[in-house]
């Protein structure tokens, strides 16, 4: 919990005014709740791996065991979730998203889709702790703070990730998966106006993930087309982060190559102007 408190907290934040959440209210609810303290420590196990290579394996097996006793603990509070346990359990929920993201960008074996569409099945568990406690979180729950920045409304002029929308707009689809396709590209062009909006924060990348309806994944999963352009499409979004951000950096490189193994020949080219992004490091919310 030091190095948590002292180095951990640190790369979680994105505002000033967040250095007293992460580093003294976290860890104060996590001591009354063995979940979310073991969570708490499997996330710094990882970040001690980062931080020192040759140790890797020992500060990766530590985090393994801590991430063990996590998930026994928490799987007994899934059907009691209460508003006594609801901010507990949604800050735990947060770090098993991030540490599954640690894990894709990590692996020693290849990602595949189906990996991607799981660890966002992972993080929409988020929507339905919330719903438990409708109100009361955004208001006066001590999680208000991560939600007092709303995004402001923005007219953001035409720039390439948006021209690739429209561009996608054209694309002719198979009436089985047009409307949830569709849905999930409009989802995308909201995504980035979030994250290119002033005073936007990295969390509102994963607007569209968490969005995503059960179909949508399924689709992700099945390698349909233009789900998977869409997946590489989106990868543009979250590489914009990766460059102070060590649990999710390299992501938008493994899901861009898992998308490409499993990509149709003759959608391919759909993925020139997302592997010239990944690949450049360009920042999508920049260009004109």
């Amino acid at each position: 919990m030091h190095h948590f408190s002292t180095s951990a907290y640190l790369t979680l934040i994105d505002h000033s005014s967040l250095h007293q959440f992460w580093q003294v209210t976290v860890p104060a609810i996590a001591f009354s709740f063995d979940f979310l303290l073991h969570g708490i420590l499997a996330f710094s196990a990882l970040h001690l791996a980062h931080l020192r290579p040759n140790e890797t394996d020992e500060w990766t097996i530590l985090s393994r065991r801590h991430q063990s006793v996590a998930v026994t603990s928490f799987s007994s509070r899934l059907n009691d979730i209460t508003n006594e346990n609801v901010d507990p359990c949604l800050l735990y929920s947060c770090f098993v998203f991030m540490l599954e993201t640690y894990s894709i960008t990590t692996s020693s074996t290849a990602v595949l889709p189906r990996d991607i569409s799981r660890s966002f099945i992972l993080l929409q568990g988020v929507k339905g702790i919330l719903s438990t406690a409708p109100g009361r979180w955004s208001s006066d729950g001590v999680l208000a703070p991560l939600l007092r920045r709303a995004v402001e409304p923005v007219f953001i002029p035409s720039k390439g990730f948006k021209a690739q929308i429209e561009a996608l707009r054209e694309i002719a689809l198979p009436s089985e998966v047009t409307l949830i396709c569709r849905n999930a590209l409009d989802g995308l062009l909201t995504t980035f106006e979030a994250i290119a909006a002033p005073r936007s924060s990295y969390a509102y990348v994963w607007l569209w993930a968490i969005t995503l309806p059960q179909a949508f994944l399924e689709f992700v999963s099945e390698h349909e087309p233009f789900a998977l352009v869409l997946l590489a499409h989106y990868a543009t979004l979250v590489r914009c982060f990766e460059h102070d951000r060590w649990y999710i950096q390299g992501w938008s490189a493994r899901v861009l190559v898992a998308v490409q193994d499993a990509l149709l020949e003759s959608w391919k080219p759909w993925l020139e102007w997302p592997v010239q992004c990944i690949q450049s490091g360009l920042d999508v919310r920049k260009m004109e």
